[in-house]
């Protein structure tokens, strides 16, 4: 039986690693498995958790694993007394659990049939070293399957747009149609989140960053034009018209509002007459802004530089929901 050994850097030599103690996997140690596949662990007093699986099963996901399988010096370094024993040659950084998660894909539980992942607003960061081992496995399916899963909550991408953008941009094997939904997502959460982008987001992606602030500034400048803004809600009477204007310049501007969060949420309103309903009033309103923001980074993106940044005005925005 093939052993593929996964250690943490360079500086380890596997070969002494392997004389100290390991842990079968729970779960993820199959007793007719023909790969064992160690992965080096940060706890000091197990230095591999060992999982037996299936390199057809492999294979099938990841098109690291097949290669390996089919051509083991291309990707791994043997052991000097055991050909069977391989060194894998990337520097795997994640940990077990990661590639415990990854199995978990690879062998769903029936119980766990149909069921979406999920991910808490704010919390997508602890899903990062599980969506890089995807890609460092070239399990590029299942990464297109983790990335979009989590992208379903709306919260979780406007709390933390730039990291799903840099996911999304880097999927391989994603139908292009559904990468640009994905990314016009993210944009747009950008564009409505009560803080602008940080310093760190700007590093990580200038290009877009840029973009995506010259946005902020065009929708924003949208609510200038009082009157306009007010015939974009649908309310009877011109009061509620003005709690609704005023909730959500509060919601853009308040600091006491969690700045994580868009602006659409959540919005308060106060003695509203009977016939108003708060989502009824801030559904056509958010479309436009919607459309305006859209429209906004479909000039940016034709590269014409010669015209202005962004031409849409109030007007024009309202005269697209018609």
């Amino acid at each position: 039986m093939m052993t593929i050994v996964f250690v943490r850097g360079a500086e380890y030599n596997f070969e002494e690693l392997l004389e100290g103690p390991s842990l079968p996997h729970a779960e993820f140690c199959f007793p007719h498995g023909d790969v064992l596949i160690k992965i080096q662990n940060f706890e000091p007093n197990c230095v591999f958790v060992d999982f037996k699986l299936h390199q057809d099963i492999l294979s099938r996901h990841s098109s690291y694993f097949r290669d390996l399988l089919e051509n083991p010096t291309k990707e791994a370094t043997p052991h000097s007394k055991d050909s069977s024993i391989l060194k894998a040659n990337i520097v795997f950084g994640s940990g077990p659990h990661d590639f415990s998660f990854l199995c978990g894909i690879m062998y769903p539980h029936p119980s766990m049939a149909g069921i979406p992942l999920r991910v808490e607003p704010g919390k997508a960061h602890m899903m990062n070293s599980i969506v890089h081992a995807a890609s460092q496995f070239r399990m590029h399916a299942m990464q297109i399957y983790i990335v979009s899963n989590l992208a379903m909550n709306e919260a979780a991408i406007t709390a933390e747009p730039a990291l799903f953008l840099e996911w999304i941009t880097n999927l391989t094997g994603l139908e292009e149609s559904n990468r640009q939904a994905l990314i016009s997502r993210c944009r747009r959460a950008f564009v409505f989140r009560r803080s602008p982008p940080s310093l760190r987001d700007s590093r990580r992606l200038p290009v877009e960053i840029h973009k995506i602030m010259l946005v902020r500034e065009h929708v924003r400048n949208l609510f200038i034009e009082y009157g306009t803004l007010r015939s974009w809600v649908p309310a009877r009477l011109e009061a509620c018209q003005d709690l609704f204007i005023g909730a959500l310049g509060a919601s853009m501007t308040e600091l006491s509002f969690d700045q994580s969060k868009s602006i659409f949420d959540p919005l308060s309103f106060n003695n509203l007459c009977g016939c108003c309903r708060a989502p009824e009033l801030l559904r056509p309103v958010k479309e436009t802004l919607i459309l305006a923001a859209d429209g906004a980074f479909d000039e940016l993106n034709k590269g014409e530089d010669e015209k202005p940044v962004c031409t849409l005005t109030p007007n024009d925005a309202v005269d697209n929901m018609v």
